[in-house]
Parts: C-alpha cells; structure tokens; sequence
C-alpha cells in the first residue's frame, strides 16, 4: 500500500486511527502459545524452544503496555 499524503492529512483531521497492517499482540501470544504445544505434542523440541523464545519476547512486549504489532 503506497503513501498518500491527501489520505494520510483527511484521516488525521477526521480522528480515525490508520489500523491498516496492524495486529493485536494477543493474537500472535495465541498463534505462539498453539505453536508451542503442537510442537512439544510432535516431539519437536528445537521448533518448541524456537517458539517459547518468541512468545518470551510478545509476553514482554505486552507486560510493557504493547497492545498491536505491525504484520510485516
């Protein structure tokens, strides 16, 4: 989606929240926390340690007050 400046200015002066391209952290703490166990159930422990690692790392973000991410 490209940048357009005419858009960006009428949604500024409207109030309205750009949340194009933008997740909740508490969805992705969901898809991690699935992950992990499905692959602990698959025997799959450097997958699973993988995983727990990024889901450390989304559970920091939401201690600290982070509510969205972008989907890249």
């Amino acid at each position: 989606m490209a940048y357009n400046e005419a858009e960006s200015l009428q949604r500024a002066a409207s109030g309205k929240a750009n949340m194009d391209g933008l997740k909740p952290l508490s969805a992705s703490r969901a898809a991690l926390r699935r992950a992990v166990e499905e692959a602990d159930w698959l025997g799959q422990e450097e997958r699973a340690e993988a995983y727990r690692l990024e889901l450390s790392f989304v559970e920091r973000k939401i201690a600290m007050g982070g509510v969205w991410e972008p989907e890249w």
